[in-house]
This record gives structure tokens, C-alpha cells and sequence, in this order.
């Protein structure tokens, strides 16, 4: 029993078709006879194209190239979409071109597709939190180290403002200035680390770099033990790429604690420690990959 619905079709419709067509549809032959390709299809297909100037694009293609192959999405009778892969390949019936359509139902495979693309969304968002988590003692220690310098800056600059005997405005707006810039440090500290584990992925850019690699030089460099050196080789003319920011960001953190754990934690007691270096530049491939 052929699974692969087979059908004909000239200008003026579907001439022909095999009984898996029928089942698969669920027409009767007489009611399927004549009907345009798009009659059985939604309106308008998954990527906002309408169906039936879709569809006549797509017999043109293949009366120019004598065959092509698409995914398309159909309906049954009882009003039932599923996707379907659908080749059209041009014939010769009796002296006249026709088109013969093989419709696959790839309902199952659709569907796996999907579920793997939320269980690598998913994996993508764990790694993140994995990565994050490994992160926070020393981000930790870090803020606490600035908010210790902010608020010994700022009982600082209240005893200048109480004090009267001398001048002290020069002391005063040095101490809020030190407070203000442990501040701007712990905002965007706090601002790289709320982009790095944001859900969202998935848009491509053109972006710097440069750029990413220094919102993870300074997420690495307030979290990294102290035996551990980062240094950070970065050329002065930027290089572009285009790519999802968060996933290369990502890429990049964990490439880089990966490296810390191998000159610390997987190491003897002696021998604890290490420089992690992070360089790029622009090479050209030997042959195309």
C-alpha cells in the first residue's frame, strides 16, 4: 500500500490521484477531481504568503526547472492543517504536460523538529544559569567590595558636610565621586549580567568584537578567582560579525571558565592558578568550511 499521496494536475486542477490522496485528505475522488492545489490548503501558509499565488509560483518553478521540492502545509476535508513535503516534477501524459505531485505527510517530523528546537532553547537557557551560577561567589564578593566603598564614601562625605572648621567641599566631592563610581561599576556590572541571561535569542546582528568581548572581560574579571590572571588581547580596528550576541557571549563565558577550572580546579594545590588568555583576529580560512 503506497503511504505517498500522488496526484496530477494541469492548468485547469487535479486530474488524478491515488487512493492515499483520498485518505489522506479525506475527499472522495469525485470532490477532489478539478479542485485548484490551494483548495486544499489554509488560505494563507505559515510564512504569511497566501496559498494559491503561492502555489501557482511554485508550478511555474517547476514547469521552468521540470522539478522542484518545498514544505507545505495542507488541509483536510474535516479542516485538519499538517505539513506535508511535496515534490512537483513536469511530465509528458499524452502529448501534454502535466505535473505530477508526490505529497509526503511529514506531520511527526514537523513536530520533532519543534521539540527540539525548545529542548536546545531550553539546554541553551541551563547552560546560561550554569554558567551564571559559577559566577556569582566571586561577583559576590566583588559587590560587596564596592558596596563597602560606597557607603564608607558616603558616611565619609556626611562627617565633611558637618564639619565647619575648615573648607572640606574639595574632600566632600571627592568622596561622593569615588561613591558615585562604584555605583556606575556595580550598575553595569549588573546590567551585563541581566543581558547575558536573558531568555531571548535567536537575532542575528552585525556587531563589534570587540564589543562582546569586553562585557565578558568584565564579567570574568569580577568573578575569576585571584589566582587566576585574564588578560584580554584585543586588536584595535574592529572586527565585525554577524551573530546572536547572547549565544556568543555565552560561548565565550563558558569557553573561559572552562579555562579557569583548568588552572584551578582541576589542578594540584601546588600548581593552583594560571593566565587565561582571550584573543581574536581576522584569518582567512586554508579552504572553505
Amino acid at each position: 500500500e503506497v503511504s505517498d499521496g500522488l496526484m496530477l494536475i494541469d492548468e485547469h486542477g487535479i486530474i488524478d490521484c491515488n487512493e492515499a490522496v483520498l485518505r489522506m485528505f479525506g475527499y472522495e475522488r469525485d470532490e477532489i477531481i478539478g479542485l485548484h492545489p490551494a483548495a486544499i490548503s489554509p488560505d494563507v501558509q505559515p510564512n504569511g504568503h497566501n496559498s494559491r499565488e503561492s502555489a501557482n509560483d511554485k508550478i511555474k518553478e517547476a514547469v521552468k526547472k521540470n522539478k522542484t521540492q518545498f514544505r507545505w502545509v495542507h488541509r483536510r476535508k474535516s479542516g485538519e492543517d499538517f505539513w506535508t513535503d511535496v515534490t512537483l516534477v513536469l511530465i509528458q501524459l499524452e502529448n501534454s504536460n502535466v505535473i505530477l505531485v508526490t505529497i509526503k505527510d511529514i506531520s511527526d517530523i514537523v513536530k520533532y523538529e519543534r521539540e527540539r528546537e525548545e529542548f536546545q532553547q531550553h539546554l541553551h537557557q541551563l547552560q546560561k544559569m550554569e554558567a551564571i551560577a559559577t559566577l556569582t561567589s566571586g561577583i559576590a564578593h566583588d559587590f560587596n567590595n564596592m558596596l563597602t566603598s560606597i557607603i564608607g564614601n558616603i558616611n565619609l562625605s556626611k562627617i565633611y558636610a558637618e564639619k565647619s572648621d575648615f573648607d572640606y567641599s574639595k574632600a566632600l566631592h571627592q568622596s561622593l565621586d569615588a561613591a558615585l563610581t562604584s555605583v556606575q561599576q556595580s550598575a553595569d556590572l549588573v546590567k551585563k549580567l541581566l543581558s547575558f541571561s536573558r531568555k531571548t535569542s535567536g537575532h542575528v546582528e552585525t556587531i563589534a568584537l570587540q564589543d562582546i568581548l569586553h562585557d565578558v572581560e568584565t564579567i570574568c574579571k569580577n568573578s575569576f578567582p585571584r589566582e587566576v590572571k585574564l588578560i584580554f588581547n584585543l586588536p584595535e580596528k574592529l572586527l565585525y560579525v554577524a551573530c546572536d550576541r547572547i549565544l556568543l557571549t555565552q560561548a565565550i563565558i563558558n569557553c573561559c571558565i572552562n579555562a579557569s577550572h583548568a588552572v584551578t580546579l582541576m589542578r594540584k594545590t601546588e600548581n593552583y592558578g594560571g593566565t587565561v588568555t582571550v584573543e581574536c583576529s581576522k584569518e582567512v580560512c586554508p579552504q572553505h568550511i
